[in-house]
């Protein structure tokens, strides 16, 4: 009796083996938790860098990180976003200018990115608002009190930023902040949040993209069935 040699279907794949179409369902039900982690915090911590290009300072939050086991709370860079591609996407975030710090952040922007145009209009923007509050401090001085001891008040103001709620109102020399002065830090801290979504954006392709995903899923070592669905 002679044996036949049956052949053995292959019922289990690599990713490299799948098919066009298998690779892509592969991905796709990949990404579902690829970034199921804080993969946003290298942005977050350039974000706080570069503000400081501008005097301004990202503020922390408070957050519980842990497991099963317990939870600590961390202080975190307090920013917060929604994407990418809906309506309301937007990310904010919240701190302080300091006003004393707005001069030269032309300068240092040329020496941290000088062929980025969005910084440089940021920096130019930083600079707009320090002149226009030393102006506006100079127009105090003139008109205050002789007795008032003037040489020991440091020029500007602590501005606090709440998200899309600001606080213009605490100015050292005790005046309202003019309309202009507040329009101009709304723009500036309104693009700045607009910088770090982009950045959080382009982040998230990158990381999302077919050949990110594909190295992914070949150092995860995964197995597929021939459809594409993970075994």
């Amino acid at each position: 009796m002679s044996e036949v040699d049956e052949e053995v279907e292959q019922t289990e794949f690599e990713f490299n083996e799948l098919s066009d179409k298998a690779k892509e369902r592969a991905r796709e039900k990949f990404r579902e938790h690829h970034l199921d982690y804080d993969w946003w915090e290298h942005v977050y911590g350039e974000a706080a860098t570069t503000a400081e290009l501008f005097g301004m300072e990202i503020g922390k939050r408070d957050e519980a990180h842990g497991n099963r086991h317990g939870s600590r709370m961390v202080g975190v860079l307090d920013i917060r976003f929604n994407g990418f591609h809906t309506q309301g996407s937007g990310a904010c975030w919240n701190g302080t200018i300091y006003t004393d710090r707005l001069a030269g952040a032309v300068e240092r922007v040329e020496q941290f990115a000088p062929n980025d145009d969005t910084l440089m209009q940021l920096a130019r923007m930083a600079e707009e608002l320090h002149t226009l509050i030393a102006s506006q401090h100079a127009i105090n001085r003139l008109s205050g009190d002789d007795d008032l001891d003037f040489p020991d008040v440091e020029m500007g103001m602590r501005l606090t930023v709440n998200g899309n709620e600001r606080n213009w109102c605490t100015i050292i020399d005790g005046s309202e902040v003019p309309f202009d002065i507040e329009q101009v830090a709304d723009k500036l801290v309104g693009d700045f949040g607009d910088w770090i979504f982009s950045q959080l954006e382009g982040e998230y392709s990158y990381r999302m993209d077919d050949e990110q995903i594909d190295a992914a899923i070949e150092f995860a070592g995964l197995s597929f069935d021939e459809d594409g669905n993970a075994l």
